[in-house]
């Protein structure tokens, strides 16, 4: 298994909380009493060096990654949630944080098309990240038609969408770029299109904030 790298106090602390049995070792910019790992007193410049970040907050965490999943590990999943062209880490860190509430069981993204994991992924995700499992994928719509065979439903959001649609019961949630939206190829291979109803004066979510709305949709519907 590879190495993560947690970033931020409250990244840190929901994964000593939660799993401390994965904590390797602790660095941070000031001394630390009672730590489960080793600790590692670092300057500021290291730790930036570190975690390639100027947002660690003086504290980052390396952790045993989860095992890497492939694709035909989902086929018991019942919520997938797919990203396309998504590469604002703030955004994919606040993703995984939704769908970790939500219980989504994984979260698929492209080695081409989207944003790799990262210590800033992994802070705006509180903690998140080091839970989601996290499939990285050559070919979306090809990833898609697969598990579309194994009886998932292709579920694209879009502002074209429905808005009272009924959700099936084992779905891919896409959801696209906030400029380009989701590709064409995965919206042709639509089992249901939706959006969310807009009734205040700004005329969208942004893509987590979409995320997460449509995510608690999924759980009510089923």
């Amino acid at each position: 298994m590879k190495n993560q790298i947690v970033i931020g106090k409250r990244a840190v602390e929901e994964v000593l909380k939660r799993a401390p049995e994965r904590a390797i070792q602790m660095y941070s910019t000031s001394f630390v009493e009672n730590a489960v790992c080793p600790v590692k007193v670092i300057t500021k410049d290291e730790m930036e060096r570190l975690t390639n970040s100027t947002s660690h907050q003086g504290i980052a965490l390396k952790v045993v990654d989860q095992e890497p999943l492939l694709l035909d590990d989902l086929f018991d999943a019942k919520i997938i949630v797919m990203l396309d062209s998504i590469f604002d880490p703030q955004n994919v860190g606040a993703i995984l944080r939704a769908a970790e509430c939500f219980g989504a069981d994984a979260i698929i993204t492209s080695k081409n098309r989207g944003c790799p994991m990262t210590p800033v992924v992994s802070k705006a995700s509180a903690g998140a990240s080091a839970f989601v499992p996290w499939v990285e994928v050559s070919n979306l719509a090809e990833s898609a038609r697969r598990l579309q065979d194994e009886g998932f439903s292709l579920v694209v959001a879009d502002m074209d969408g429905e808005e009272d649609a009924l959700w099936p019961e084992k779905i891919i949630l896409v959801m696209g770029s906030e400029g380009v939206g989701v590709q064409q190829l995965l919206k042709k291979r639509a089992d249901l299109i939706v959006r969310i109803p807009m009734y205040g004066k700004i005329a969208s979510l942004n893509v987590a904030q979409a995320c997460a709305v449509l995510l608690d949709r999924a759980h009510r519907s089923k």
